[in-house]
Formats: C-alpha cells, structure tokens, sequence
C-alpha cells in the first residue's frame, strides 16, 4: 500500500507540474512580449516625435551664451518613476509643434543647474534641447507637469518670432500701469510660493507670471495643459485673464494649426483622466 500510494502522488505532482507549465496557470508563464520598459517607451517617443531623449552617457557642462548648463544622470530608480509622466504629458502635443520648435533633444538628468543656479528645466535655444531635472521636485507630480510644458513653451516663444522678452501685444492686455518685475524669472526660483496659484494678483495666475512677458506666457500655457479647469474658473471672473488665455490659444494656432480647438478638447480629456487616477 505504501509502495502504490507514493506512486500515486508522483503521478499527482507530475500532471499537477504539466498542468502549471502548460499555461493553465500563471507561475510558468514567460514575461510578456509585448510589456514595455521605461526604456522603450521613451524610444516610442523619441520616435514618434524623431528626437532624441537622453538619459545616459550625458555630456555636461554644456556652453552656451548666457552660461553653462551643468547636470549628471539620473539613475534607473529615478528614470523609472518618472518616464511615465514625460510619456504621458509630451504626447500631448502634436509632432508638426515639435518640428516647428526645432525641437532635437530631450536630456533627463539630475542636479540641473545654469549658470549656477539650479533649475528644474532649461530651454537650450542655441543646441535646440531641451534639459529637465527628473528627480529634484519628483514627490510633486503636477508641479513636474508644468515645469515640462512651461519650458516646452519656451521655445514655442522664441520659434514663433525670434523674440522672448519683448511682446507688444500681450503687454496691451495687462491692467493699466502694470510692469513685470526688473529681475526676471531667476530672481526668484529659490522661493517656494513664487509658482502657487492664486487670485491676489488680477490678470495674473501666480507670483512667478508677474516676473515677466515670458513668464506669463508661459505659466499660462503651462496651466492651461495641466490645470486648464482651474484657468477656466479664473477666467470667469477676471477680464484680463480671459484676454490672454484667448490671445494664448489665438497665438498657438496661428504658429502650429494643429493646436486647435480638437487639440484643447485632448488636453481637457487628459486632465479628466489624471484626475480619475
């Protein structure tokens, strides 16, 4: 008896090991074909857009007129937790906007810095890339979304007219004697409450877009891709708000047609969805 019953659980183990390593349970299975890494997915991109996005093997410092751009890899931990909100947040826009911008490069690093001064991202106009830091501010997702679109606008800026600084136009929108501050942008990324919605100054979503044209600009682009309900509700109630988020989209289309309507409707769609999550 001892003999036939231990020939009975062999014969049990062994059909049990076929039936496991047949597919009909999920411990023999091999990886799926089709899961795509961090990795991969930035190539999807680099090769939907045919750019080039960097993540190792970096080349700093970077000269350029103003100053030298400095940085190091990130590691693959960091790479990983954030690849996919790049991903997601990039293929917002349409390819024809990436060629306009003359968009080559995007470099993900860590400890950033221009001129030595650290930043989140930095809009090379003159080696036509783009640089972000992917770790420092990575525990603030949204704050991470409109620092992409942010710079992203940068260089829509400087595309569209070969201007940054100047524009007339938007300047005609601003409430009666106001003026940007001298300092610009840079004099200000160490505080913390620069960049933090609010209504205290009208015609204005934050501290950061008083610093300057292109600062304004550009927080209004950024929040309009990310926080474009909360734009929308501003906007209700501030005139001039409403004029440059109007002349913002008037501006967009004329440069890249595929910022349309349609194209708004898409970043609405993905703010509904992030929402979701």
């Amino acid at each position: 008896m001892l003999i036939r019953s231990q020939v009975f659980i062999f014969i049990f183990l062994f059909t049990l090991l076929l039936s496991v390593c047949s597919g009909t349970s999920p411990a023999c299975d091999e990886p799926p074909q089709n899961k795509m890494t961090a990795i991969d997915e930035l190539r999807r991109v680099a090769n939907n857009y045919q750019i080039e996005i960097l993540t190792s093997n970096l080349e700093f410092p970077i000269k350029t007129t103003h100053g030298l751009i400095e940085g190091k890899a990130a590691t693959e931990q960091q790479l990983l937790a954030y690849q996919s909100l790049f991903v997601q947040e990039f293929s917002l826009y349409p390819p024809r906007l990436i060629r306009l911008v003359k968009l080559k490069r995007v470099v993900l690093c860590d400890e950033l810095s221009f001129a030595g001064q650290r930043r989140n991202a930095v809009p090379d106009f003159g080696h036509d890339t783009l640089y972000l830091d992917i770790v420092r501010g990575v525990e603030n997702s949204l704050y991470m979304r409109k620092v992409l679109h942010h710079d992203v606008y940068h260089m829509i800026d400087y595309r569209d007219d070969g201007r940054l600084y100047n524009d007339d136009r938007w300047l005609l929108l601003n409430p009666p004697q106001f003026q940007y501050s001298r300092g610009g942008g840079k004099s200000v990324q160490d505080s913390a409450e620069t960049s933090v919605l609010t209504d205290k100054y009208p015609g204005f979503l934050n501290h950061y877009s008083t610093m300057g044209v292109e600062e304004d600009k550009a927080e209004i682009f950024a929040h309009m891709m990310v926080e474009g309900s909360y734009v929308t509700r501003r906007a209700a109630r501030d005139d001039v708000l409403a004029a440059k988020v109007e002349r913002m989209k008037e501006l967009l289309e004329k440069f890249c047609p595929e910022m349309n309507s349609e194209f708004w409707k898409k970043v609405e769609k993905a703010e509904q969805d992030y929402q979701k999550r």
